[in-house]
């Protein structure tokens, strides 16, 4: 009788552990669940900033080609040249948490790009700026300043000449990179699935290079129509 009761009450501790053991799986399955839905909440919403700032960029990047398709030709013929330059915003207030590493590897070498472009057009700018102030401070210029003068401004323009087809390159890449992170947006939106992740690669749906193309497509015909795309 004994025996019996012993059993009885075993099996009632293994019947207890056990459900202790699936509600505990179904809790820490749901908070996994919970954790991957708001994290994904966070990055849709990251990617749609990331997209606004990109669009930004890119008009700056379009005001940078208007200066130097003016003052290229004012270096040509010797004049002065002033303007007041636009800054990008490289969003260096946004930590980048996105799970897609295939879009952040295409996403970081523009902003670098656009950091580089930015400091170095300052720099030429500056350097120009103060050769200006210090020529017209001369009175008398003799033929050896203007010489000298000369030397610069052609090396300037050489200068400036090689930086306009980066700049239509840096364009390019941005309008890549905004068709990228809008088809990015537009999959972690509509499908759940995309909570599912490996080594911070997104597993299912896949993102298609072909989706990405054709919204390029969308984006330069959208801005030739604005008369703001680089050619």
């Amino acid at each position: 009788m004994q025996n019996i009761i012993n059993n009885i009450s075993g099996s009632k501790i293994i019947e207890t552990s056990v459900s202790l053991l699936i509600s505990f799986c179904f809790a820490f399955i749901v908070w996994l669940i919970k954790i991957a839905y708001e994290k994904r909440i966070k990055e849709i919403q990251l990617i749609a900033e990331i997209e606004r700032i990109l669009s930004y960029n890119n008009g700056v990047l379009n005001d940078y080609k208007e200066l130097l398709k003016q003052w290229i030709p004012a270096l040509k013929e010797y004049k002065a040249y002033t303007t007041r330059f636009s800054s990008f915003n490289l969003g260096k207030d946004i930590q980048t948490t996105i799970l897609n590493l295939d879009f952040v590897n295409v996403y970081l070498p523009v902003i670098f790009s656009l950091d580089r472009l930015e400091s170095d057009i300052a720099n030429i700018y500056e350097s120009y700026s103060y050769a200006v102030k210090v020529l017209m401070s001369i009175e008398n210029q003799s033929q050896e300043q203007l010489k000298n003068w000369h030397i610069f401004n052609d090396g300037l323009l050489e200068t400036l000449e090689r930086i306009l087809p980066e700049v239509i390159k840096i364009q390019n890449d941005i309008i890549k990179t905004i068709a990228h992170s809008h088809v990015l947006f537009e999959q972690k939106k509509c499908s759940i699935f995309q909570i599912i992740t490996y080594l911070n690669r997104d597993i299912y749906p896949k993102i298609r290079k072909e989706d990405i193309t054709k919204k390029e497509e969308s984006i330069i015909k959208e801005l030739e129509e604005k008369g703001i795309y680089l050619k």
